[in-house]
């Protein structure tokens, strides 16, 4: 498989357990791809998410979200967010189930738990380069999930996952969005 660049993976991203992934880090500025084929984007989502009043994080982050959409709509690919992003509203995206801008540009929403995340992680993908209708389906993972982003009334019997293992990325997700990269190839052939 022809290597495909992954924007913004974390220091212990599974993607760098994958041959077929050319990762963009903090090291290695994901701001520095230049190429013309589709990527799979992870931008930072502290700023755009849920509990983003009680992020610490530098404003100029969100930039970065920004920017990766850029890239995803100029040469097709993947972007993943949280369910509920603003992302979506602050760039005019369209939302899962709601429309597309055109017939290859559309959002889908998954659960990362279906791909074998041990919490419930509702997640967005903004898709740029295929129709839905070409999408490959999706192999749902039925194991259970084992532990919650943190505890409440209602899940007092599963344990927190630790916080350096949230924003991980389960492994049959990154094959999973692999997969797409290759329907976007071909579409654009």
């Amino acid at each position: 498989m022809e290597p495909i660049p992954v924007l913004f993976t974390e220091k212990r991203s599974t993607y760098l357990q994958k041959p077929w992934a050319d990762c963009y880090n903090v090291k290695r500025d994901a701001r520095t791809y230049k190429g013309s084929g589709p990527v799979i984007a992870h931008p930072p989502c502290r700023l755009w998410g849920r509990l983003r009043t009680f992020s610490t994080a530098d404003p100029r982050e969100k930039e970065l979200a920004v920017w990766a959409v850029e890239q995803v709509m100029a040469v097709g690919g993947i972007l993943e967010h949280p369910a509920g992003s603003t992302l979506w509203d602050h760039c005019n995206l369209p939302k899962p189930n709601k429309g597309s801008t055109s017939d290859s540009v559309f959002s889908i929403s998954v659960d990362q738990s279906w791909f074998g995340h041990p919490c419930k992680k509702d997640t967005w993908l903004l898709i740029s380069g295929t129709t839905a209708a070409h999408l490959p389906p999706i192999t749902l993972s039925f194991s259970p999930v084992t532990h919650v982003m943190e505890t409440s009334k209602n899940t007092p019997y599963l344990p927190p996952l630790p916080k350096s293992l949230r924003s991980h990325t389960p492994s049959l997700l990154c094959d999973y969005l692999a997969e797409v990269i290759a329907v976007i190839r071909a579409a654009k052939a």
